[in-house]
């Protein structure tokens, strides 16, 4: 009965039976055994089930194990022969090849009714009867269960449960993998059906790759073939692009089921028919590729041709516009907008610069693409005579190169005239700011550089600031010159008036003279107040040493000595030389002084009433007028001391002649600045000569009833304390006096011969006096003689 028409009902029925066990020992030689117990009664169910059973044990079995053999030991100890005997017979069948040997066991009574012939051999595979006790021959023990005399565990009840859960582990095997084969055969009709879908897809893709390579070869060559000019102007162009765009339009159709073709075929698995598919793809793809770019290069060629003719006629209307405008349109001119007209034309010029440069690119782009090949779908050359259109551009560019070179031409020449016009405007400009700075300066002169100073070192420092004042106005004035010059030069060279140039000029040159004559009086008051401050200094200084000579004199002098007596006279008569040279320079700076503070208390220039009575009123000067009294003061009291140390060392004084020449130099310092002071020396200087009753020692006095100092004549006369200076003491004996009188007589002589030559040097001196100040004045002839060039230019304008 084959196992796999058996249920497991049934099975497990006959199991539950225990007719037949499988009790896991091995006979000696190591095959398994299967036991069979015979029934004690044959029952209508013991033959299916020991079939049931015998069938269900060699499923169990490996082939293996089944082809070395199986041994079958038959139980018989309690059933009947004829019982025991159909089993055997039975289960032999059953086991078939895989029998190897049928033992059968039967009980020891039964031997005693049977006789076996001693001689008789045992034929293989025939069952051999056995006792119990004889069976350990075949069978250890220890394979051998309980039932047949062997120690071996075996619990059957045991043995079904772990048998079930086995069948029931591979029945669950069984059925995974019976869906597994139901799953693979599931997906296997799926791919069959899959295969049919792609090789319909394929044929339906086939189709579609050749209608798109059809079309395309064909009419869409044809209508591209048929478009080949590229216009002549604007108008031309754009329409031809706009025929262009309505043939791409009619290409989008094509070129969507193209990309979709493509798509589709890449999804595709690889198979045998796809790969020819592919093949035929690419050769579409090509051509699609191939009229793409010619489509894209004709659509390129439209748009470089437009928009090369936007940018010629771009050009040549801007042209013409700033041409009207800035060129032809900007023929009058106004200066003040010279700069702004200016820039708009170099802004307007670098944008057609630009303009032109892009033109030129593009028509040399169209022209390079114009002459490039032409090749069709399949990558043949195709004949498109573009002859014409390549001439056209070439013209067109010349052209465009001709006008340029007009248009700069005269764009130079107006912005040339432009710069020019501006320059004037602002040389113009910068000399009128430098006629308001002139004006300032002079309002900053008035204001705040009209004081002098109280002394030589104040002086200096004024004179020095002031220098520096006269420097920077001096440079403002030459800068205005050189901006009025210069505006002056391009007023000729574009051929502009010059009466407005003129005027300006000379409204410069009236501030700079009016600035020029404040400022060089302001510094020859400077100038000759620092040389009155010096020369007073120095002369007090002189008259200092003297008056210390007599005194050191007379502290010496001994009536006993004869031989210093003597030597005491002759230093006397030195004295009163020196004397008499030092009060004709005192006379003079005395003299300059009364002037000097006469001069100060002027204003610097013909100012208005109001502005001079505020500097009156503010007393800039006063100070220094002060000051000159103060040094007055102090050179004729140290005059007036100098003459009572000589009285006290018993000399006489003459008055001093002078010429009326010395009051002239000395005004003279505050002449014009625009010729140097002339000092006139005559012959006729008078020279008094010395009266006769000055040789009278008793009865002649020299001395002075004028104010000591006065400008109304033309002597200086001191006037010691007392009126005359006796040259004999009241308390000299007469011893004394009669002895000394040829000595006084003498000296008296030598005095009014000393006066006499100091008479004969005063204009020298005067004329030294004059120089001195004259050169710290920096009156020099290179200066002057550039104010009277100044002058005459000024006047011949």
């Amino acid at each position: 009965m084959p196992t796999k028409n058996l249920e497991a009902v049934d099975i497990l029925e006959a199991l539950e039976s225990k007719l037949a066990y499988v009790p896991g020992g091995r006979d000696r030689e190591g095959r398994p055994l299967i036991v069979v117990d015979v029934p004690s009664e044959l029952q209508p169910t013991t033959k299916p089930r020991l079939e049931v059973l015998i069938a269900y044990f060699l499923s169990i079995f490996s082939e293996e194990t089944k082809k070395n053999g199986l041994v079958l030991i038959v139980d018989a100890r309690r059933g009947a022969w004829r019982v025991a005997r159909s089993c055997v017979r039975l289960s032999t069948v059953l086991l078939g090849s895989y029998g190897a040997s049928v033992v059968v066991v039967r009980p020891d009574g039964f031997w005693d009714k049977r006789v076996d012939s001693c001689t008789k051999s045992h034929k293989e595979g025939e069952p051999q009867y056995l006792t119990l006790s004889r069976l350990q021959l075949h069978v250890d023990y220890a394979q051998l269960p309980y039932e047949l005399g062997g120690n071996k565990l075996y619990d059957h009840a045991e043995w079904i449960q772990k048998h079930i859960l086995d069948t029931t582990k591979r029945v669950h095997e069984l059925i995974d993998s019976v869906e597994l084969k139901q799953l693979d055969i599931e997906n296997s009709w799926s791919e069959m059906e899959r295969n049919l879908d792609i090789a319909r897809v394929i044929g339906d893709l086939e189709k579609g790759v050749s209608r798109v390579t059809d079309w395309i070869l064909g009419p869409a060559d044809a209508m591209l073939n048929s478009c080949c000019q590229v216009g002549f102007d604007v108008s031309s162009s754009e329409e031809l692009r706009r025929r262009h765009e309505e043939l791409e339009l009619e290409c989008r159709e094509t070129y969507g089921r193209y990309a979709e073709l493509l798509h589709k075929i890449d999804s595709l698995p690889s198979t045998r028919s796809s790969e020819d598919l592919k093949s035929q793809r690419d050769f579409m793809d090509f051509v699609c590729r191939s009229f793409a770019n010619r489509l894209e290069r004709r659509r390129n060629v439209l748009i470089t041709s437009q928009r090369f003719f936007r940018l010629v006629s771009e050009y040549f209307d801007k042209t013409s516009e700033v041409f009207d405008k800035l060129v032809m349109g900007n023929r009058t001119h106004d200066f003040s907008q010279a700069a702004i007209n200016l820039l708009k034309l170099q802004q307007s010029q670098t944008v057609l610069e630009t303009l032109e440069r892009e033109l030129v690119k593009e028509g040399e782009k169209l022209s390079d693409i114009l002459s490039m090949p032409v090749k069709d779908a399949l990558g043949r050359d195709v004949h498109v005579d573009y002859g014409e259109d390549i001439v056209n551009v070439r013209d067109i560019l010349d052209a465009t190169n001709a006008r340029k070179n007009i248009f700069n031409d005269s764009v130079e020449l107006q912005k040339l005239s432009l710069k020019q016009i501006s320059l004037i405007y602002t040389y113009e400009s910068d000399a009128e700011q430098a006629v308001k700075w002139l004006n300032d300066l002079y309002d900053v002169l008035l204001k705040n550089h009209m004081e002098i100073g109280c002394n030589a070192i104040e002086i200096q420092a004024q004179k020095e600031e002031h220098q520096t004042f006269q420097e920077t106005a001096k440079g403002t004035y030459d800068y205005g010159c050189q901006l009025v010059n210069g505006a002056r030069v391009l007023r000729l060279s574009c051929r502009l008036s010059l009466e407005s140039n003129a005027t300006l000029f000379s409204r410069l040159r009236q501030a700079w003279k009016q600035l020029r004559s404040v400022g060089q009086e302001q510094l020859t008051r400077l100038r000759v107040c620092a040389v009155f401050h010096r020369s007073v200094d120095d002369h007090c200084s002189q008259l200092r040493d003297l008056i210390e000579a007599v005194a050191s004199l007379r502290r010496s002098l001994k009536p006993e000595d004869v031989t210093a007596e003597a030597r005491a006279k002759a230093e006397i008569r030195d004295i009163l030389g020196n004397r008499e040279k030092l009060l004709l320079e005192v006379g003079r700076m005395v003299r300059l002084g009364r002037l000097l503070r006469t001069r100060l208390k002027e204003p610097l220039c013909h100012q208005r009433m109001s502005e001079a009575e505020d500097a009156s009123g503010k007393g800039s000067n006063l100070t220094a007028v002060e000051a000159i009294s103060a040094r007055l003061a102090e050179v004729t009291r140290l005059a007036e001391k100098l003459d009572a140390k000589l009285c006290e060392a018993g000399a006489r004084t003459r008055p001093v002649t002078m010429s009326s020449s010395a009051m002239s130099s000395t005004s003279s310092l505050f002449s014009s600045t625009s010729a140097p002071a002339t000092t006139t020396t005559t012959a006729s200087t008078q020279i008094q000569p010395v009266p006769s009753e000055a040789r009278s020692i008793a009865a002649t006095t020299i001395g002075v009833t004028a104010p000591l100092i006065s400008s109304s004549v033309s002597t200086v006369q001191l006037q010691p304390k007392c009126v005359s200076t006796i040259l004999t003491s009241a308390t000299v004996s007469s011893e004394s006096v009669a002895t000394s009188e040829p000595m006084m007589s003498d000296l008296i002589i030598s005095t009014a011969a000393t006066v006499s030559k100091n008479v004969e040097e005063n204009v020298k001196i005067d004329r030294d006096l004059e120089v001195e100040v004259k050169q710290d004045v920096g009156l020099d002839e290179p200066v002057m003689n550039d104010e009277k060039n100044e002058d005459v230019a000024e006047m011949s304008e």
